[in-house]
Protein backbone atom coordinates (compact mmCIF):
# COMPACT_ATOMS: atom_id res chain seq x y z
CA UNK A 1 0.00 0.00 0.00
CA UNK A 2 1.34 3.60 0.54
CA UNK A 3 4.66 4.39 1.41
CA UNK A 4 5.85 6.43 4.42
CA UNK A 5 6.07 9.64 1.90
CA UNK A 6 2.84 8.83 0.39
CA UNK A 7 0.85 8.25 3.80
CA UNK A 8 2.12 11.51 4.57
CA UNK A 9 0.76 13.54 1.59
CA UNK A 10 -2.45 11.60 2.13
CA UNK A 11 -2.98 12.49 5.21
CA UNK A 12 -2.05 16.46 5.12
CA UNK A 13 -4.17 16.47 2.04
CA UNK A 14 -1.90 17.18 -0.32
CA UNK A 15 -3.17 15.06 -2.70
CA UNK A 16 -1.42 16.84 -6.26
CA UNK A 17 1.90 16.44 -4.06
CA UNK A 18 1.00 12.89 -4.31
CA UNK A 19 -0.81 12.83 -7.12
CA UNK A 20 2.91 13.75 -9.31
CA UNK A 21 5.16 11.51 -6.36
CA UNK A 22 3.51 8.53 -7.26
CA UNK A 23 3.60 9.21 -11.61
CA UNK A 24 6.78 9.93 -10.92
CA UNK A 25 7.18 6.33 -8.61
CA UNK A 26 5.52 4.97 -11.47
CA UNK A 27 7.87 6.00 -14.14
CA UNK A 28 10.59 4.56 -12.64
CA UNK A 29 8.83 1.12 -11.62
CA UNK A 30 6.38 0.86 -14.56
CA UNK A 31 5.44 -2.78 -13.49
CA UNK A 32 4.52 -1.91 -10.07
CA UNK A 33 1.07 -2.86 -9.89
CA UNK A 34 1.22 -1.27 -6.31
CA UNK A 35 1.93 1.82 -7.31
CA UNK A 36 -0.77 1.30 -9.39
CA UNK A 37 -2.89 0.59 -6.91
CA UNK A 38 -1.89 3.59 -4.71
CA UNK A 39 -2.34 5.58 -7.95
CA UNK A 40 -6.34 4.86 -7.92
CA UNK A 41 -6.52 5.28 -4.47
CA UNK A 42 -4.74 8.54 -4.34
CA UNK A 43 -7.46 9.76 -7.20
CA UNK A 44 -10.22 8.33 -4.85
CA UNK A 45 -9.61 9.84 -2.49
CA UNK A 46 -9.09 13.90 -3.79
CA UNK A 47 -12.54 12.89 -5.71
CA UNK A 48 -11.19 12.26 -8.96
CA UNK A 49 -13.67 8.96 -9.95
CA UNK A 50 -13.46 8.97 -13.45
CA UNK A 51 -9.41 8.67 -13.31
CA UNK A 52 -9.56 6.04 -10.78
CA UNK A 53 -11.75 4.11 -12.64
CA UNK A 54 -10.08 4.28 -16.10
CA UNK A 55 -6.70 2.84 -14.45
CA UNK A 56 -8.21 0.28 -12.56
CA UNK A 57 -10.24 -0.34 -16.16
CA UNK A 58 -6.89 -0.95 -18.07
CA UNK A 59 -4.92 -2.91 -15.42
CA UNK A 60 -8.28 -5.62 -15.31
CA UNK A 61 -7.60 -8.02 -14.48
CA UNK A 62 -4.18 -8.66 -12.97
CA UNK A 63 -5.64 -5.63 -10.81
CA UNK A 64 -8.86 -7.42 -9.70
CA UNK A 65 -7.54 -9.65 -6.98
CA UNK A 66 -7.05 -6.99 -4.60
CA UNK A 67 -10.49 -6.94 -2.88
CA UNK A 68 -9.82 -3.52 -1.21
CA UNK A 69 -9.01 -2.02 -4.42
CA UNK A 70 -12.32 -3.51 -6.15
CA UNK A 71 -14.04 -2.51 -3.13
CA UNK A 72 -13.06 1.40 -3.43
CA UNK A 73 -13.68 1.27 -7.65
CA UNK A 74 -17.50 -0.05 -6.62
CA UNK A 75 -17.77 3.08 -4.47
CA UNK A 76 -16.65 4.94 -6.91
CA UNK A 77 -18.94 3.76 -9.65
CA UNK A 78 -21.94 4.35 -7.39
CA UNK A 79 -20.40 8.30 -6.92
CA UNK A 80 -20.66 8.94 -10.39
CA UNK A 81 -24.63 7.50 -10.50
CA UNK A 82 -23.53 4.15 -12.35
CA UNK A 83 -25.55 2.05 -9.82
CA UNK A 84 -25.58 -0.97 -12.35
CA UNK A 85 -21.51 -1.09 -12.68
CA UNK A 86 -21.27 -0.37 -8.88
CA UNK A 87 -23.17 -3.64 -8.25
CA UNK A 88 -21.62 -5.84 -10.86
CA UNK A 89 -17.93 -4.68 -9.66
CA UNK A 90 -19.28 -4.80 -5.41
CA UNK A 91 -20.96 -8.42 -6.60
CA UNK A 92 -17.62 -9.68 -7.89
CA UNK A 93 -15.73 -9.14 -4.64
CA UNK A 94 -18.95 -10.73 -2.48
CA UNK A 95 -19.58 -13.85 -4.88
CA UNK A 96 -15.82 -14.60 -4.66
CA UNK A 97 -13.87 -17.48 -2.18
CA UNK A 98 -15.49 -16.32 0.91
CA UNK A 99 -12.32 -18.07 2.49
CA UNK A 100 -9.83 -16.20 0.99
CA UNK A 101 -10.90 -12.40 0.79
CA UNK A 102 -10.22 -10.43 4.06
CA UNK A 103 -13.14 -10.55 6.34
CA UNK A 104 -12.99 -6.18 6.18
CA UNK A 105 -12.58 -5.95 2.75
CA UNK A 106 -15.74 -8.58 2.02
CA UNK A 107 -17.90 -6.43 4.92
CA UNK A 108 -17.61 -3.53 3.23
CA UNK A 109 -18.19 -4.34 -0.20
CA UNK A 110 -21.75 -5.63 1.43
CA UNK A 111 -22.16 -2.02 2.83
CA UNK A 112 -21.43 -0.12 -0.11
CA UNK A 113 -23.93 -2.76 -1.95
CA UNK A 114 -26.17 -1.07 0.72
CA UNK A 115 -25.49 2.15 -0.15
CA UNK A 116 -26.50 1.78 -3.78
CA UNK A 117 -29.50 -0.16 -3.05
CA UNK A 118 -30.80 2.80 -0.66
CA UNK A 119 -29.69 5.26 -3.70
CA UNK A 120 -31.62 3.30 -5.78
CA UNK A 121 -34.70 2.99 -2.87
CA UNK A 122 -34.35 -0.77 -2.53
CA UNK A 123 -34.34 -0.18 1.73
CA UNK A 124 -35.21 -4.35 2.29
CA UNK A 125 -31.78 -4.76 0.42
CA UNK A 126 -30.40 -2.51 1.76
CA UNK A 127 -30.96 -3.68 5.23
CA UNK A 128 -29.94 -6.92 4.56
CA UNK A 129 -26.62 -5.76 2.82
CA UNK A 130 -26.02 -3.96 5.77
CA UNK A 131 -26.80 -7.12 8.35
CA UNK A 132 -24.47 -9.13 6.00
CA UNK A 133 -21.97 -6.43 6.77
CA UNK A 134 -21.81 -6.46 10.54
CA UNK A 135 -22.28 -10.40 11.05
CA UNK A 136 -18.65 -10.90 8.74
CA UNK A 137 -17.05 -7.45 10.59
CA UNK A 138 -19.43 -6.65 13.87
CA UNK A 139 -17.45 -3.47 14.01
CA UNK A 140 -18.16 -2.07 10.41
CA UNK A 141 -19.06 1.68 11.22
CA UNK A 142 -20.54 2.09 7.99
CA UNK A 143 -22.88 -0.84 8.04
CA UNK A 144 -23.63 1.02 11.98
CA UNK A 145 -23.93 4.01 10.72
CA UNK A 146 -26.35 3.34 8.06
CA UNK A 147 -28.09 0.80 9.47
CA UNK A 148 -29.04 3.08 12.53
CA UNK A 149 -30.39 5.81 9.94
CA UNK A 150 -34.20 6.49 10.98
CA UNK A 151 -34.96 6.51 7.20
CA UNK A 152 -34.32 2.85 7.35
CA UNK A 153 -36.81 1.88 10.34
CA UNK A 154 -39.81 1.08 8.53
CA UNK A 155 -37.82 -1.71 6.76
CA UNK A 156 -35.77 -3.58 9.85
Amino acid sequence: MFSDKELSLLKQGRYDELLTYVKQEIENSPDDMDLRKDLIFTYWSCGRFYEAIEIYEDFLPEIQKFTDLVVTIGNAYYRIDNYEKAIKTLNSVINNDKESIDPQALSLAHSNLGVVYEALSKFELAVKEYRIALNIFPDNWMAKKYLDDDNLAPFK
